[in-house]
């Protein structure tokens, strides 16, 4: 279903907390299954350096270490703050830390840390919790720039919205404005790989109201890999697929 709501897009399952404590190693295999899913498959996302670690080993066992490591694994928060010890983390495991402050941005660059696993960058639009501010934009585009004459740049670029089931309101309105204006100021200098994202599971269920065609190429489900419809949105009954497992 999500696949077909976001035609268009990559696909980024978010995985974190035992994939909302239906085990991870089991949603994984679902996903898969599913018939196209690989193709449009921008890797996993988890929360933790363990989740990471647990994953990476088990996609090693399922698919081989080379076909595994086509497949990024993008780690939201557990690299954070950044230090030697994640940098060599997730060099050896092959894992995608997401930078979300300026700080650690920085001492990513210092350690050149980008020589040796790939990375993104996460800015904050609104919501408040985790991501660069804004106002910093200017700095990492400085740096960014300086990336790109040496041959490396992100893997993504991603932000996260305080409130995607309701597009209309001032704060949405005000979230995607941010985040298109960094659209506009980074994809200029980063190659067309780039992956922008700023969608979890209500903003793909909305990608025509949010109009993610022109500011994304990637999308972040969560919950709703898992039956739970975005706050508010109902799906017709042939769209949820029920599947029962018996041990």
């Amino acid at each position: 279903t999500i696949l077909e709501h976001a035609p268009e897009h990559r696909i980024l399952p978010m995985i974190k907390a035992e994939a909302y404590g239906h085990g991870m190693e089991w949603v994984v295999t679902q996903i898969l299954k599913i018939k196209g899913a690989q193709k449009r498959l921008s890797g996993f996302g988890v929360a933790s350096l363990d989740e990471a670690r647990s994953i990476r080993r088990f996609l090693e066992v399922e698919l081989g270490v080379r076909k595994s490591r086509e497949l990024g694994i993008s780690v939201f928060s557990g690299t954070l703050p950044w230090s030697e010890g994640c940098g060599e983390f997730c060099s050896s495991l092959g894992l995608t830390p997401v930078l979300s402050s300026l700080k650690d941005w920085r001492a990513f660059l210092k350690g050149r840390w980008y020589e040796r696993t790939s990375f993104e960058l996460k800015f904050n639009t609104g919501m408040n919790r985790l991501g660069i501010s804004i106002f910093e934009l200017q700095a990492v585009k400085k740096d960014l720039i300086q990336l790109s004459r040496k041959g490396f740049a992100p893997r993504a670029i991603c932000s996260h919205l305080a409130s995607a089931e309701h597009p209309e309101t001032k704060m949405s309105k005000q979230s995607r404005i941010l985040f298109e204006s960094l659209v506009n100021e980074l994809s200029s200098v980063l190659p067309r790989s780039v992956e922008f994202s700023i969608a979890n599971s209500a903003a793909t269920f909305l990608a025509q109201d949010w109009r993610l065609s022109a500011i994304t190429q990637r999308v972040r489900p969560g919950l709703a890999l898992y039956g739970v419809p975005p706050e508010g949105m109902t799906l017709a009954h042939d769209e949820l697929i029920p599947v029962l497992t018996l041990d």
